[in-house]
């Protein structure tokens, strides 16, 4: 599959993606498995609010990823926080793709992750992941696109030294729970009307390496198309 291809047109399911996105993030570390509250819940280590905005590239099956927020420290430290990344949809002879490029720093124009795209498993949803090594660190990146909102559960396992497994909750449930906490979902649904397709992206990315050890879960919901 090519980086780029002549397509013209965007299929629906990538064309749906334009639009304003409320953001909503946190970054999320567990203690390790042999410490004794291993199986409890993470802590909050970060916060992020802000926009997305999904807008048309020169290309009709490529758009624009731009965010803006503010990121919140656990002690209480507030940092302005930018990004881009670019989206491409890449059509094959019978597959058609999600790629995602780094579009600032000094990755830019560097490939993040691909994402395959899949049938429809489920009336209202779809997922792709990849895996996305830097150096040592490993990049465990899953995406998931839903029509409806609903609740998330998941879980997480490690497998100790000794063999012995253990269970502790799964990043979208941790963040999901997070924010109902805060009082956020009655807001998020401000335009669950606005588009004939996605309403929510949930974004979640797994860091594992010799000094790194947490999740990161991004939880888009649309404003607007």
């Amino acid at each position: 599959m090519s980086d780029r291809n002549e397509e013209t047109t965007a299929p629906a399911w990538f064309a749906a993606l334009r639009g304003r996105w409320r953001l909503r993030r946190c970054v999320l570390v567990w203690a390790a498995p042999s410490q004794p509250d291993a199986a409890g819940w993470p802590h909050v280590e970060a916060r992020l609010t802000g926009e997305v905005r999904l807008d048309p590239a020169e290309s009709a099956i490529a758009l624009h990823y731009e965010e803006t927020g503010v990121l919140r420290l656990r002690h209480g430290a507030l940092l302005q926080s930018k990004r881009r990344y670019l989206y491409r949809c890449e059509v094959g002879e019978s597959q058609q793709q999600l790629a995602i490029d780094f579009a600032d720093g000094p990755s830019a124009g560097l490939p993040f992750v691909q994402l395959p795209w899949p049938a429809l498993s489920e009336r209202d949803a779809a997922e792709g992941e990849d895996l996305h090594l830097c150096g040592a660190d490993r990049y465990r990146v899953r995406y998931r696109f839903e029509t409806l909102h609903g609740a998330m559960t998941s879980v997480d396992k490690t497998i100790d030294g000794n063999g012995k497994v253990h269970t502790r909750p799964g990043a979208e449930a941790v963040a999901w729970d997070r924010i109902k906490q805060r009082g956020d979902e009655a807001e998020s649904r401000e335009g669950d009307n606005a588009s004939p397709l996605w309403h929510r992206i949930v974004q979640r990315t797994r860091v594992r390496g010799p000094k790194k050890d947490y999740a990161i879960v991004s939880i888009l919901d649309r404003i607007e198309a």
